[in-house]
């Protein structure tokens, strides 16, 4: 099944999208990119969640437009990744399985 959804906020006098980032491959086998949209500036941090909301993984991303992660040591299942800047935070789901 797919599921569209899309969110949106204002900075500025521009309109940012759900696709401020993207996750690929996806899914996964634990090793996967979070590339952030080049127009989209500052200092993020990328959080991971799991399927009971706890952070299994933390990172910053320093304005860095690709950030690689892996979470290879972790189960199979569906995990919730999480890009803030403090003001605003975007959420996307990865699959992992391997």
């Amino acid at each position: 099944s797919t599921e569209n959804i899309s969110v949106g906020s204002l900075v500025g006098n521009q309109t940012y999208k759900n696709e401020i980032f993207k996750i690929y491959p996806n899914p996964t086998d634990g090793i996967f990119s979070v590339v952030l949209e080049s127009n989209f500036k500052g200092d993020f941090t990328i959080n991971i969640f799991d399927f009971l909301g706890r952070v299994i993984y933390e990172t910053k991303a320093d304005n860095k437009v690709k950030n690689v992660l892996d979470i290879s040591d972790k189960s199979n299942g569906i995990y919730m990744i999480k890009v803030s800047n403090g003001e605003n935070s975007y959420q996307k789901r990865v699959i992992k399985n391997n």
